[in-house]
């Protein structure tokens, strides 16, 4: 048998071709012959003519036997060796129990056995349709050999170097067309159902075999495919925009489930598995580089993990990350989004790998080295926030920041106890000021990374699993209870545009549920918050502009009329934002407002990246409601008019030209009381809304409704959909009027339950530090997203040089922990794109 030979790639086709000569000219005697002795009506009449006109009836009985004892030969033995070989090769499942031989000459009995009996089943049927099957099985298989010399050649396989001199591409596409239209010609029932089964076969080996060490012909054609192609795809157009994932994985127990999560979350896109291994020892690297490059592409090989795997050697995590992400991806194919895990103490986002020496000595007398896997070495925070900053404003990639993935509720897991896929797209706006010369301040936002938020919660709603198990919702929150129904319009236009289906919850920060927000913003002490008092102190007792509002707010609690407290008056006056520009003494009725002068002071850790090189700006964040003239998005530049950007550029200047000393009798008269610590918060609605501050500060979070959307119907590379311009709101005389009372359309002159007393401290929660928005936000998220398989919301990114200084690192990841303490798992995004577009 061919399985038996000694050089099989030469004795087959010498024996194939000689084989079939000796046929053909046997063939041509016996038909030359016949045609010279016998009469043409003896050949159409008389089947037996052959046993009368032959010379021996002994050759005629011998060349029957040959012919059985062939058949038999070729049909019987030739198919079991052949199922054998299948059976060995592992290529269709079930088979394994044929692969046995004997020990002697390794004969395949049980393959015989079934042969046989599959051969006297065949004694049933019709012999013509017998005949024709096997003329069809003969065809078929010619076909698929020329089929796949073809393909191996057009397909430019370097190995593929055939012996025979004369073939071709095209004599191998011409035996395949032939030996199909033959079939088709003998009989196209038998033919289209031979064809059928070839079809099966074909699918039944690429599904269920594994990987083989010789390869199959699909994967020539593959590569050639995906070159030709790659070389075509260009950077990928908004319109076409889906995340391609670069996962940054140190440990797979751990990390399992946000692995899969993050393969449901790619829509088909580009998916990669980044694995840093940190070493001094570069050579010593290399083989546990290579042992884990294979394990991870086993392991994508036999999951469902759609992924290419991504290894790195470098000195430090740093290095590693950076070329990583650099290197990821081919032609048009990179990554657009970063995931890296949380910031956790003791553990690290790469590997560690440091040289062992063995203690037994070699021959040669040197210690053997080889690479020992070390539990990994905690990463400090200034190397956590070095990467952050890398990629937010160096690299300038989207950038999400994955929290507690390790207890992520999986939509295959089996019984569900969470019910929602929550968004939380918090709103951000940075005021860029201008010189001094133009006076003029330019407002930017975090519409990106606000509709990043709405683009991957409602991909990943997308998943058949996840939309089946999960429900998506979209929660904002305002901080008055007027904003509401304004903020749910804008938010459910916005879904609308963006053909986005979500519940919409809408929620208020001065309602009176929220206790860190009463104890923060209105100083309540009242029994009924008492077991939220001890959480916000822990957080905030390292906080100065805390403890200096506490001691205010205890002495105007204890001695509202006294000497000392017009002293601390006059100190708490005295704290100016490093931006600001007053320096003129304040009036009587505005020292209290040196409360938010103070939180504004200090250092946030939030910067605009896509401003950082322009000349004279002044990086700040302002957490105020948005004007609509300052609201035209931009995806790359953030540019208003001069009429548009008017009532912010004069605000200052209108401050300082009407400000009059105050004479002392007045002070204490004027100073605005602080709310009682027993009053309810639910009591307090009489009262105008804390002013909005204009100075610049630090990038904070938003309480203020979203500005309305509008669709550009214009075709370009530019934004489709933007925050939408509207008229600039009347200039006021009074500087202290609130924005929210010249904005409110839903409710006249009256004020909305929940807000603090006219004589209160004039504070809201964008007049506070990121901590104190981080804590009030973690406890309404907490609330309202208990039954939540994940979260999605905005990433407070670093200011840029934050990593320069391990406590100001320290400070910036407490500052998250406070974000995301006690929340399911949370995904944080941060935007440096744009995602979304209304052009399709």
């Amino acid at each position: 048998m061919s399985g038996d030979l000694k050089n099989p790639s030469h004795s087959i086709p010498r024996g194939t071709l000689s084989g079939l000569a000796l046929t053909f000219v046997t063939y041509t005697l016996v038909i030359v012959a016949m045609a010279a002795s016998i009469t043409r009506e003896s050949l159409y009449k008389n089947s037996d003519i052959i046993q009368v006109t032959n010379a021996s009836g002994v050759i005629i009985l011998l060349g029957e036997f040959a012919t059985t004892f062939f058949s038999a030969l070729m049909g019987v033995i030739g198919s079991a060796k052949l199922l054998q070989a299948i059976a060995r090769d592992n290529l269709v499942p079930g088979l394994k129990i044929f692969s046995k031989g004997t020990e002697k000459n390794d004969e395949p009995v049980h393959a015989i056995i079934v042969t046989f009996v599959v051969a006297q089943l065949t004694m049933l049927f019709d012999i013509n349709q017998i005949a024709s099957f096997v003329t069809m099985t003969y065809l078929m298989t010619f076909l698929v050999m020329n089929l796949a010399c073809f393909l191996l050649k057009i397909g430019s396989a370097p190995n593929f170097r055939p012996s025979f001199h004369y073939f071709n591409w095209q004599t191998a596409a011409a035996g395949a067309l032939v030996c199909g239209a033959t079939m088709f010609f003998v009989d196209g029932v038998y033919a289209t159902g031979c064809v059928g089964i070839l079809i099966l076969l074909f699918l039944l080996i690429h599904y269920t075999s594994p990987p083989k060490p010789w390869g199959d012909v699909s994967q020539s054609l593959i590569y050639h495919q995906v070159r030709k192609y790659l070389l075509r795809l260009r950077q990928e157009h908004v319109k076409f925009w889906r995340p391609q994932i670069l996962l940054f994985v140190a440990n797979l127990d751990d990390q399992y489930k946000m692995v899969s999560f993050c393969n449901s979350l790619k829509k088909g896109a580009l998916f990669v598995l980044g694995h840093v291994i940190v070493t001094d020892d570069f050579s010593s690297a290399v083989p546990e580089a290579r042992r884990q490059q294979t394990a991870w592409t086993k392991f994508v090989e036999n999951s469902k993990v759609k992924a290419f795997v991504n290894i790195a050697v470098s000195p430090s995590a740093e290095w590693g990350i950076r070329n990583i992400v650099l290197n990821s991806g081919l032609g048009g194919m990179r990554p657009n989004i970063v995931v890296i895990d949380q910031f956790r103490n003791g553990q690290s986002l790469v590997e560690t790998l440091q040289p062992r020496k063995d203690s037994n000595d070699r021959h040669d007398g040197a210690p053997e080295s080889a690479v020992d896997d070390i539990p990994r070495p905690q990463m400090s925070c200034a190397n956590y926030v070095t990467i952050l900053e890398d990629l937010l404003f160096k690299l300038r990639i989207n950038v999400a920041v994955a929290k507690g993935f390790e207890h992520l509720e999986l939509p295959t897991s089996g019984q569900h106890q969470k019910k929602y896929i929550d968004l939380w797209p918090i709103q951000m706006s940075a005021e860029l000021g201008a010189d001094s010369e133009s006076k003029k301040n330019v407002l930017t936002t975090n519409f990106d990374t606000y509709t990043l938020i709405l683009q991957l919660g409602c991909i990943l709603n997308t998943v058949p699993s996840w939309k089946k198990t999960y429900k998506l919702r979209v929660a904002v929150f305002v901080e008055y209870e007027t904003d509401v129904d304004d903020e749910r319009g804008r938010v459910q236009a916005l879904l609308e545009k963006l053909r986005i289906e979500a519940e919409v919850l809408v929620f208020w920060l001065a309602c009176g549920d929220v206790k860190s927000y009463r104890i923060i913003v209105n100083g309540d002490r009242s029994p009924e918050v008492r077991d939220v008092q001890e959480k916000v102190q822990t957080v905030l007792k390292d906080e100065g502009w805390w403890l200096d509002i506490e001691k205010f707010r205890r002495r105007s609690h204890n001695q509202p009329q006294s000497d000392d407290f017009g002293a601390d008056l006059g100190r708490v006056s005295s704290w100016h934002g490093a931006s600001s520009h007053d320096t003129v003494q304040k009036a009587p009725a505005q020292l209290a407002g040196g409360l938010k002068k103070f939180i504004q002071s200090t250092k946030r850790r939030r910067s605009i990246s896509s401003f950082k090189g322009l000349g004279g700006v002044n990086l700040g964040m302002q957490t105020h409601r948005l004007l609509d003239s300052f609201v035209d998005y931009d995806s790359s530049d953030s540019s208003s008019s001069d009429s548009e950007l008017e009532p912010y550029a004069d605000d200052r200047e209108d401050d300082t030209n009407h400000r009059r000393p105050a004479s002392p009798d007045t002070t204490k008269h004027d100073v605005p009381s602080i709310v009682a610590p027993g009053t309810s918060p639910k009591s307090q609605a009489s009262g105008a809304r804390p002013p909005i501050s204009r100075s610049a500060s630090s990038n904070r979070f938003s309480s203020s409704p979203i500005p309305e959307a509008k669709v550009n119907t214009d075709e370009g590379a530019g934004p489709s959909i933007m925050f939408a311009l509207s008229s600039s709101p009347p200039r006021a005389s009074n500087r202290r009027e609130s924005i929210y009372t010249r904005r409110s359309s839903s409710v006249g002159s009256g004020t909305a339950s929940g807000y603090p007393r006219r004589a209160s401290v004039p504070l809201s929660f964008n007049d506070l530090p990121s901590r104190a928005q981080h804590l009030i936000l973690n406890e309404l998220m907490a609330e309202h997203s208990s039954e939540t398989a994940v979260i999605f919301t905005t990433l407070p990114s670093p200011m840029e040089g934050t990593a320069q200084g391990e406590a100001a690192s320290e400070s910036y990841l407490s500052d998250l922990e406070v974000l995301w303490q006690g929340l399911p798992p949370c995904l944080l995004v941060h935007s440096n794109s744009m995602t979304v577009t209304m052009n399709l």
